[in-house]
């Protein structure tokens, strides 16, 4: 059965036993994790699976989705190895099924995904921009912080964001965003401490990125 929006979805899983949902979080009038928490609070005899179709892959997401009680979550375009495994998968043996380990750097799952969608040659091509991307950004934010200017560091952050969630570097994705939001009412040293903490954070995730990647790139070179 095929559900035209957030409403419509939460009335059939009310008046049809589901084993499992796939929820698009974009619809019109309600979007999938609204819709996945009223259809948790239907009292239904048997809970369907419900896991989440999204380009979302920041970790901040992945907390609502758990909130709402979506078992699983399957990143946009979708791919069939991924979304056998998620229908696969037992969430009951998975208490943190939707959510990264604490203090993970790297979404593995979603940068598979990009390995498979996009394949070796384009995943080795992206890393090497992504190298000189964001170490170039990361000068940019240093030079904003040092000057003060709070609209060029909101703008250069929001370009690390952007280059970081390409391959999964979810907390640098995540404190990027914060820190453009933030910047306009920052103080001097708060851009100052904003800049250190994303140079840090860009330098352990490249540095945990190349130990997954690497090894490919080299085989596949060789």
């Amino acid at each position: 059965m095929i559900a035209t929006n957030g409403a419509s979805a939460v009335a059939l899983a009310r008046d049809h036993a589901f084993d499992i949902i796939l929820m698009d979080l974009h619809m019109p009038d309600m979007d999938g994790v609204e819709a996945a928490s009223r259809i948790g609070k239907l009292g239904l005899p048997k809970m369907p699976h419900i896991i989440a179709v999204t380009a979302d892959v920041s970790s901040s997401a992945r907390e609502r989705f758990a909130g709402a009680g979506i078992a699983k979550v399957v990143s946009k375009p979708i791919l069939v190895n991924a979304l056998r495994e998620a229908i696969e998968d037992d969430p009951a043996q998975e208490t943190t099924a939707t959510q990264l380990a604490a203090g993970a750097l790297i979404d593995r799952h979603f940068l598979d995904d990009q390995k498979e969608l996009l394949g070796p040659a384009q995943i080795e091509k992206l890393h090497h921009l992504l190298e000189t991307t964001s170490a170039k950004l990361i000068e940019d934010i240093d030079r904003a912080a040092t000057a003060g200017d709070s609209k060029r560091l909101a703008r250069s952050a929001h370009q690390l964001g952007s280059a970081a969630g390409a391959l999964g570097l979810v907390r640098l994705f995540d404190r990027s965003r914060e820190i453009e939001l933030a910047a306009p009412s920052m103080s001097l040293p708060e851009c100052e401490d904003a800049a250190r903490e994303l140079a840090e954070l860009q330098q352990a995730s490249m540095r945990t990125l190349n130990d997954l990647l690497r090894p490919a790139e080299q085989h596949s070179g060789s």
